[in-house]
C-alpha cells in the first residue's frame, strides 16, 4: 500500500508541476504581451506628442508669414492632440490676444498657466487680455505673479499692472508702477503715456503735459500720443491748444466733434471722467478702409491707456 500511495503522489506531484510550469509560461506570456502592449502605448504617445509639436512649428511660420487665423488653427490641433503641453495654448492665446478675440484667448492663456505657471510672459499677456475684458482685479494678480517670475528688468509688466491699478481705481499704486517702469526702460514711450493720463485723471494737468509733450516729440511716438497731448490740453480748457495738436492727425470735422468730447469730459465729475478716459478708446487718424489706424472708428476723444503687446515675427516681405 506505501508502494502505491508513493506512486500516487508522484504521479500527482508531477501533474502539480505540468500545471505549474504551464501556468507560469502563460503568465509570462501576458506579461510579455503586457510590455509589448506598455512598448506599443509609448510609441504611439511618441508619435502624438511629434506631431503635435510638428502642428506647433508649423504655426508659428504660418503666423510669422503674416497669417495669424490659420495659425491658430494649426496651435488648437496640437492642443487637442497633446492637452498637457502648456506651449500650443500659450501660443493659440498669445495669437488671439494680437487677433483681439479676448475672450478664447483668456481661456487658452488660463489653461496654459495652469499646466505651467512659471512662464511669466504667458502671465504678461493673460494679464493684457484681461485688461481688455475689463477684468482688471483679475488682471493686476497676473502681472504680480509675472513680476515675482521676472528675473531681469521688466518695465513691460510693470506699465501693464499700472494700467489694471488705475482701472482698479488704485491711482497712486499705478503712478508708482508707471514711474518704475519708465526707470527700467527711460527711452520707452508706453508707461510715460500712461503715467501722463493717470496724472490728468487726478487733475494735475501741467505735469502731464510736460510728459505728454515729451512723448510727442519722439519720432517714436503714435497718433495717440498726440491726441492725448490735446485732450489734457481740452481737459484743462484750452481749446487752441487742443486743436492744433489734434489737427496733426486728424481732419477738421474730427477735431471739431473731439474738442466738443473734451468739453463734455471736463464738465463730469472726477469718478465719471476717469471711468470715461480709461476704458473709452483713443481717436486716431483714418486709414483707406475709413476705420482709425489702431482698428477703432473715428472720432472718440477718450484715450486708452497704452498695454505693450508681445511683438510676433514680423511677416515675411513679398
Amino acid at each position: 500500500m506505501a508502494t502505491g500511495l508513493s506512486n500516487k503522489t508522484s504521479g500527482l506531484t508531477k501533474k502539480w508541476v505540468r500545471f505549474a510550469g504551464a501556468s507560469l509560461f502563460a503568465l509570462a506570456l501576458s506579461a510579455c504581451a503586457a510590455t509589448e502592449l506598455m512598448s506599443n502605448q509609448e510609441l504611439v504617445d511618441e508619435k502624438v506628442v511629434a506631431k503635435a509639436e510638428q502642428l506647433v512649428r508649423i504655426g508659428k511660420t504660418t503666423r510669422k508669414g503674416g497669417d495669424l487665423q490659420s495659425a491658430t488653427t494649426f496651435f488648437n490641433r496640437a492642443a487637442v492632440l497633446n492637452p498637457n503641453d502648456a506651449e500650443p495654448l500659450y501660443e493659440l492665446g498669445m495669437t488671439l490676444a494680437v487677433l483681439q478675440d479676448y475672450r478664447p484667448a483668456a481661456a487658452a492663456l488660463e489653461q496654459s498657466i495652469k499646466i505651467d505657471g512659471k512662464n511669466m510672459e504667458a502671465r504678461r499677456i493673460y494679464g493684457n487680455v484681461l485688461i481688455a475684458l475689463d477684468r482688471p482685479n483679475d488682471a493686476i494678480e497676473q502681472f504680480e505673479a509675472a513680476k515675482e517670475l521676472a528675473e531681469e528688468k521688466a518695465p513691460r509688466i510693470y506699465n501693464g499692472l499700472g494700467v489694471a491699478m488705475d482701472m482698479a481705481g488704485r491711482h497712486a499704486d499705478a503712478q508708482a508702477a508707471y514711474k518704475k517702469a519708465i526707470e527700467q526702460d527711460p527711452d520707452g514711450l508706453s508707461a510715460k503715456n500712461n503715467l501722463a493720463l493717470s496724472l490728468a485723471i487726478n487733475g494735475n494737468y501741467e505735469e502731464a503735459i510736460i510728459l505728454l509733450q515729451g512723448v510727442s516729440e519722439s519720432p517714436l511716438s503714435s497718433a495717440r500720443n498726440r491726441l492725448n497731448l490735446a485732450l489734457v490740453y481740452g481737459l484743462m480748457g484750452d481749446l487752441n491748444r487742443a486743436a492744433q495738436a489734434a489737427s496733426k492727425d486728424l481732419p477738421r470735422d474730427d477735431v471739431r466733434k473731439n474738442l466738443m468730447r473734451y468739453q463734455e469730459l471736463s464738465r463730469m465729475n472726477a469718478e465719471a471722467r476717469a471711468e470715461a478716459l480709461l476704458r473709452r478708446k483713443a481717436a486716431q487718424p483714418k486709414n483707406n478702409s475709413g476705420k482709425a489706424e489702431g482698428g477703432d472708428e473715428v472720432p472718440e476723444a477718450s484715450p486708452a491707456m497704452q498695454v505693450e503687446e508681445t511683438p510676433l515675427e514680423k511677416p515675411k516681405e513679398d
